[in-house]
């Protein structure tokens, strides 16, 4: 039996590029974007090996509690997760996902492929080292045991947060104020942006897991365990804008127009907002005849 967790992820690591807008052409742009794919692929790896406490792996593995959705499975696989509150604890509500034998491949793991667990740590430290709030990971591990990998990832509770989807109930019941809701608007385009400015695509980009601070019209995201990078910043923003704009109802025209100029760091509708009107409403449609 092997254990993999947080102890092994090391140091954080510098990456070459992220964030940066300037365009440089041909061949120096592909190697910049080829430098930022191996950095993803190989971030917090681990410089040396280490062992995990078995208490400690098995006490959230034993949780057994109230599960927030239905498990997925996946082959042989599955995952699901658990809600864990208790007064003897600090922070006293936890997330607990766990998994067996659940996998996705990857370019660098196309045999096997690597635990969604272990994609989705990695990518919650590595998003934190680019100021994007993300939910405290309190312990994640992974237990080899047989033919069997089991993996543990605990996240802490996002305090005055709430899903984007209970949000949009007081959206479309006009509850909101209309400064409130540009505001809230504004605030996720940027941050969205930031992520894609570094060619890191969601991939299961819904409300449900975006939650936001209507106080401080602040964004966390969740669920990241498809994240992946993407070699355009365009490739980003069809996949994610486009779920999440199939899945966000109640939001009028003017404001996903808003949006968008925001996203695109512009205050008039220049080309590559109208491009990308149009490749999102075009998608749209097309869903829309395909159910």
């Amino acid at each position: 039996m092997s254990l993999k967790s947080q102890a092994e992820v090391g140091p954080v690591p510098k990456h070459v590029g992220m964030g940066d807008n300037n365009r440089v052409p041909g061949i120096a742009n592909a190697f910049k974007v080829m430098l930022k794919v191996i950095g993803w692929q190989f971030r917090y790896q681990p410089g040396k090996k280490t062992r995990v406490d078995n208490d400690s792996f098995m006490r959230y593995w034993k949780t057994d509690t109230k599960a927030m959705d239905e498990p997925n499975t996946r082959r042989n696989g599955w995952s699901n997760v658990q809600i864990l509150e208790s007064d003897s604890i600090r922070p006293s509500l936890l997330y607990v996902k766990k998994q067996e034998n659940y996998y996705r491949r990857t370019l660098f793991h196309l045999l096997k492929g690597i635990t969604t667990i272990e994609n989705e740590a990695r990518s919650i430290y590595y998003l934190k080292t680019m100021g994007i709030k993300i939910p405290n990971v309190v312990f994640w591990g992974i237990r080899r045991e047989r033919r069997k990998e089991q993996a543990v990832l605990v996240t802490e509770h996002l305090q005055g947060y709430l899903p984007l989807t209970e949000l949009l109930e007081d959206w479309e019941s006009n509850h909101l104020k209309t400064e409130d809701r540009r505001r809230i608007i504004l605030a996720l385009a940027r941050e969205l942006r930031k992520m894609h400015d570094a060619h890191i695509v969601h991939n299961s980009l819904y409300p449900k897991h975006i939650f936001v601070n209507p106080k401080k019209a602040e964004f966390s995201f969740i669920d990241l365990e498809k994240a992946k990078i993407r070699w355009t910043r365009m490739a980003c923003s069809v996949r994610d804008l486009d779920s999440l704009n199939r899945h966000t109802f109640g939001v009028s025209r003017t404001d996903k127009l808003r949006f968008l100029m925001e996203y695109c760091n512009t205050s008039k509708r220049t080309p590559e907002v109208t491009r990308l009107w149009k490749i999102l409403s075009q998608r749209y449609k097309e869903k829309i005849q395909d159910t």
